[in-house]
């Protein structure tokens, strides 16, 4: 699963976690995006909390949420 917090382009966040894994596969951030620290942690039933903790020097942000394949 994909996450993206966007500002004004290129300006962004992006971090993948593999939930079938239950790991945080990887993470990027821009000048408006600092201090990002993210987590997945594995609760009942498969299902799965995943957090992102950041610095924002944005006004204006957009969040994006999707599946990084086409096969989900």
């Amino acid at each position: 699963m994909g996450l993206r917090i966007q500002g004004v382009y290129p300006n962004r966040v992006d971090v993948v976690f593999d939930l079938e894994n239950g790991k945080v596969k990887g993470y990027k951030g821009t000048q408006d995006f600092q201090n990002v620290h993210t987590t997945i942690e594995s609760l009942d039933d498969g299902w799965y909390k995943c957090s992102l903790n950041l610095d924002v020097a944005a006004d204006k942000i957009r969040i994006i949420l999707d599946p990084t394949t086409s096969e989900k």
